[in-house]
């Protein structure tokens, strides 16, 4: 069964349209019309049907990805090798030494202990904006599948107020994590909120340049959200907020801030605040208490920057994190940098829109637009609503292939209940009589009509789904191909994802047996979206898996078998300082990577190097006639309306409106400089690259040449030198594998320093920098205001500083986040040579020796169920071969 979670991506589409269980002319001829009943009750009395399987719907049953990481095989691989894992610690746990502090075995068990425990530990986040009425919070409860959790209000406008992200436990209560606005941040919000009010407030309303109308919606948010944080504290006497100067206010809310129950009250800076719920209701419960407000005491949401909730949900259990944004036209500022910060740093962003105005939602367009602006490629739409379609307006409306098949299967489901209503008045002629009483022939009437009208109810079920079916299938395969007409074009660096989806069907049909839920589950749309998101995570579990499988499980052998080889015996006192002179020298060639000046630390000062040449020296050298540029903008933009011009301000620069269209004062201001640097830029990328190549090479150059060394030793016997060079070799593996992770961490965060550097949105530099001005031209009101407001934005666009302030932040994070490179890099490498470290000293010491001395018959156990593992080992990789070329 296909459903409506089928994805559009970019202009290759495919629209299944969903197979019915049961053909649709699934009536024999004799029982095409009611006259034919009469004819066939002379026929044998059946009173038994098929029964439905009554098995629950299980979510955990739904079809997984088809990622190689899900695959059947490689999960059956994957797990033989944990449970060998855990057969071994079964064994090691018998000798006593895993319980002596400080034994060499003790390590080893541990080590052992924690690789049983192994769980792929990559997570990625997807998150889901939308605007009030969307389907958001219903969308997410179905993802979840917990019916509730995320509410909305009364009006039914979701009470997403705050991010909140999902994150998976194992256990069944639920976990509630906030984290609050420090002092700091609250004072500017409560700054920016009082501008608001004010300017709206003490405008003079004979003025048409003051924007009165422009400036009502920020004064009722600015009202809101006090009168949400303070109840009728505020109510009793709101006209304080007028008070001159505007510190007097401002100070007063800030004090009442610091009275109420929140961290504030505490001193406390980034603070969090857990709160426990042992089931779903009473976290719902929780959820609304944090983000809304009671008349009398207030709330606390406006103090709160993020919740992270802590549940058992089979999405999540993948390392999935699901993230509920607000939306980006919240005219909250503070809160829509928020939200546009933490979209930087998802892994897939979903915009949520209801299915009948997909293609004109604002808020989607808003979303694309943010993304093109940052180079963010996947992005996805989630139409909601899908079920709200109806048959008599579809038929109407429909033309072609489309329409027959409707017309089709309204006929065929008018005919179902055609025959249901006869059937029904023929048994009502006859149930006055008692069926046990009736002679032979009457009887069989009787229980033919039974059976006819069971067989026509069912046949009706089957019609409606395939009519509910060939509605929700072909209206959302139309809207799809309509939103990809439509955004294809103005978007084509987007990866547009679509998905159809019906919360309604979904909660409808979950409590149903599966075989008669699944067509309707299906249908949905609901798994089709679980589907793709999990599958956004296998490709990181893969890589994790295949390190595991790979290296970490064939090292611990070799750690353990070194353990066994050292206590065998059969090596003189000559024979062991060879050993020891040996090992000292490999000790002195991996502290080489480590040391200060090594060629990691040159790397790193190469990378410093190949920046300061690249980005900041041509931004100091160009940045004269970049600011001309950006004054030459901003005198372009006085040319328009007093109302407009004050919209633009009022929204930081980024605004649209009919006649200007969709513009930002920043993007343009900038645009010489964008257009200089990206050769710049390029050049920068590609130098880093090849230094990360540098640091692998020079890591495995290393550890080659110590394996050679080995190679090539008489001072230690061939079985010892075997497994010694096998278990570097795993090391080797791992080592690598790190480097490159923290490598390529390494490029997300230089892909966040070009869009903090390059675009002009609100939590990029320019946008911090640009915002006091914007603010000052916010509390401009009175005659010439329009005036002063245009001077104000000239003159900083005009300023030499902007651009010299922006290279120097842009070169502060560059350098921080190097020096954090090499500082992760540094911690990798320690952390894997302490690991060889601790397998030569096994050779180098005696301790280790007299360890096995002691248990002789246990160490020779151990020793042959490593034998067995490494073997099994060994198949396991050979099957899994194809799976781990990553």
């Amino acid at each position: 069964m296909q459903n409506l979670g089928i994805r559009s991506s970019g202009s290759q589409r495919n629209f299944p349209t969903p197979t019915p269980s049961t053909p649709r002319n699934s009536l024999s001829p004799e029982s095409t019309t009611p006259d034919s009943t009469r004819r066939r009750r002379s026929g044998s009395r059946r009173r038994s049907s098929s029964r439905i399987n009554e098995d629950p719907y299980r979510v955990e049953d739904e079809q997984p990805p088809e990622e190689p990481f899900h695959r059947q095989d490689f999960q059956r691989g994957y797990k033989d090798a944990k449970g060998l894992v855990a057969g071994l610690v079964s064994v090691l746990r018998q000798l006593p030494l895993h319980t002596e502090s400080g034994s060499k075995f003790a390590s080893l068990y541990e080590r052992a202990q924690n690789l049983s425990a192994f769980e792929c530990p990559s997570t990625r986040t997807v998150g889901l904006i939308g605007d009030s009425g969307a389907g958001k919070s219903s969308l997410l409860n179905t993802l979840l599948d917990i019916k509730g959790l995320a509410k909305t209000s009364n009006s039914g406008a979701a009470c997403t107020c705050v991010v909140t992200e999902f994150h998976h436990h194992n256990r069944d209560d639920f976990i509630i994590v906030v984290d609050y606005f420090n002092e700091a941040e609250i004072t500017d919000q409560f700054r920016d909120l009082l501008d608001g009010y004010r300017r709206y407030h003490l405008r003079d309303q004979s003025d048409p340049e003051d924007g009165g109308e422009g400036f009502r919606e920020h004064a009722a948010l600015a009202r809101d959200t006090f009168r949400a944080a303070f109840g009728t504290r505020l109510r009793r006497n709101e006209g304080f907020l007028l008070d001159e100067p505007m510190a007097t206010p401002l100070n007063r809310l800030l004090d009442w801030a610091k009275e109420l129950d929140t961290p504030l009250r505490d001193g406390d800076v980034n603070a969090q605040r857990r709160h426990m719920a042992t089931t779903a209701e009473a976290c719902s419960t929780r959820l609304m208490e944090l983000t809304s407000s009671s008349e009398r005491d207030g709330g606390a949401w406006p103090f709160i920057c993020k919740i992270s909730i802590y549940l058992k949900a089979y999405i999540l259990s993948k390392g999935l994190i699901l993230a509920d944004l607000p939306g980006l036209r919240d005219i909250n500022s503070a809160r829509t940098k928020v939200t546009e910060r933490y979209m930087l740093n998802c892994d897939e962003i979903f915009a949520v829109c209801k299915i009948g105005r997909a293609t004109t939602d604002v808020g989607v367009r808003d979303v694309l637009q943010l993304a093109r602006r940052v180079n963010l490629r996947n992005i996805g739409i989630i139409c909601t609503q899908a079920d709200d379609i109806r048959a008599d307006e579809a038929r109407r409306d429909w033309r072609g292939e489309d329409g027959t098949t409707l017309n089709g299967l309204m006929e065929e489901l008018q005919t179902d209940r055609d025959r249901i209503s006869h059937t029904n008045s023929e048994l009502e002629d006859i149930e006055g009589d008692n069926p046990e009483e009736m002679d032979g022939e009457d009887s069989k009437e009787y229980w033919q009509l039974k059976n006819d009208k069971k067989s026509f109810e069912a046949s009706e079920e089957r019609h409606k789904f395939q009519l509910k079916s060939h509605l929700m299938t072909t209206r959302s395969r139309n809207v799809m191909r309509k939103l990809t007409e439509e955004y294809n074009g103005k978007f084509p660096n987007i990866e547009l994802t679509t998905f159809c989806v019906s919360n309604t069907d979904y909660w409808n049909f979950r409590k149903k047996p599966r075989e008669k839920a699944q067509p309707y589950m299906d249908l949905s749309g609901i798994p089709g979206i679980r589907k793709h998101c999990i599958s956004i995570v296998a490709q990181s579990q893969l890589r994790a898996a295949k390190g595991y499988i790979e290296h970490e499980i064939p090292a611990l052998l070799g750690s353990i078998e070194l353990w066994v080889q050292s206590g065998a015996g059969g090596i003189d006192a000559g024979r062991k300082e060879a050993i020891r002179n040996l090992i000292d020298d490999v000790d002195k060639q991996l502290l080489v990577l480590t040391m200060p000046g090594s060629g990691l630390s040159k790397n790193v000062m190469i990378r410093k190097r190949t920046f300061k040449e690249l980005i900041p020296r041509n931004m100091r050298v160009q940045s004269y006639p970049w600011t001309l540029a950006a004054k030459a903008a901003s005198l372009d933009w006085n040319e328009w309306h007093h109302s407009t011009y004050a919209a633009f301000c009022r929204n930081y620069g980024d605004h649209s409106t009919e006649k200007v269209g969709s513009r930002c004062w920043n993007d343009e201001a900038m645009q010489a400089m964008v257009t200089t640097m990206a050769e710049h830029w390029d050049r920068l990328c590609q130098g880093l690259e090849d230094q990360n190549v540098q640091d692998c090479s020079l890591i495995g150059e290393t550890l080659d040449t110590i394996l050679q060394s080995l190679s090539t030793t008489t001072a230690i016997p061939v079985n010892t030198i075997r497994t010694l060079g096998g278990t570097l070799q795993h090391r080797r593996g791992l080592l690598l594998d790190e480097v490159e992770r923290t490598q390529e961490s390494f490029e997300d965060d230089l892909r966040q320093i070009e869009r903090d550097t390059f675009t002009g949105i609100r939590s990029s530099i320019i946008g911090e920098l640009m915002e006091g001005s914007y603010r000052s031209c916010n509390l401009e009101g009175g005659r010439g205001s329009h005036g002063r407001r245009k001077d104000i934005i000239s003159r900083r666009f005009g300023d030499g500083e902007l651009f010299i302030e922006l290279r120097k932040r842009c070169s502060e994070k560059f350098y921080w986040w190097v020096d954090d490179l090499e500082r992760r890099i540094q911690e990798v490498v320690a952390s894997n040579l302490d690991a060889v470290q601790a397998d030569l000293d096994m050779l180098r010491n005696e301790n280790a020796a007299v360890e096995g001395e002691r248990y002789p018959e246990l160490q020779r156990q151990v020793s042959s169920e490593v034998e067995r593992i490494g073997r099994e080992m060994e198949r396991i990789n050979g099957e899994l071969r194809d799976f781990l070329v990553v």
